[in-house]
């Protein structure tokens, strides 16, 4: 059952990208460096992590130790979830057999009728807009995200190889800037020209 959309307004539509949808490209941008690193430094095996790591904030330091995971996991969890919810926002989802399905938005959902644009048809024609190694990372991340991140479930996961995390971080990235912040983008500035 579909549910009731959010619809936004032109400022409203404005204000969603830059307080919710840039902020959490952001998180994906962060999370596809950190698996691309981890990737190149042979960090794929769930152990393995770099020799040291640390955050500082303003000066302050956060966290500072041996185990760089506990620093990179939630990077990585952080960047798994965010790209489960551009996809949705895109229109679609994955299905528990790794299938693409048109996203049944729920009530208050933001999606791409919010925009007033239309779904990206990756159910449909997913090789008209990715090439298929962006397929398969696309999938196996979001299946990560509903299974794995998103909430703990009894169902198998298969662990996505920081290698292919990072192409699907690139790739839901893409997806978003071309589908929904350049047609917003334009869109604006047309009003502003007229």
């Amino acid at each position: 059952m579909s549910g009731v959309v959010a619809v936004l307004s032109p400022a409203q539509q404005v204000q969603v990208i830059d307080e919710r949808i840039k902020p959490r490209l952001r998180e994906i941008k962060l999370c596809e460096k950190v698996s691309q690193l981890m990737f190149d430094e042979y960090c794929g095996d769930g152990v393995k992590s770099f020799s040291n790591a640390s955050l500082k904030l303003s000066g302050k330091e956060l966290y500072a130790g041996e185990h760089s995971r506990e620093l990179t996991d939630p990077i990585l969890d952080s960047g798994i979830a965010m790209i489960r919810v551009m996809v949705q926002l895109l229109g679609i989802s994955v299905d528990k057999n790794g299938n693409f399905y048109a996203y049944d938005p729920k009530d208050g959902d933001i999606v791409m009728s919010s925009f007033h644009l239309t779904r990206l048809p990756l159910h449909t024609k997913a090789s008209d807009y990715l090439s298929t190694k962006e397929i398969e990372a696309l999938k196996l991340s979001v299946l990560n995200g509903n299974k794995g991140v998103a909430h703990l479930t009894i169902h198998e996961t298969k662990s996505i190889p920081l290698d292919q995390l990072s192409l699907a971080c690139r790739v839901v990235t893409r997806l978003v800037e071309e589908h929904l912040l350049t047609p917003i983008s334009n869109r604006e500035t047309e009003s502003t020209v007229s």
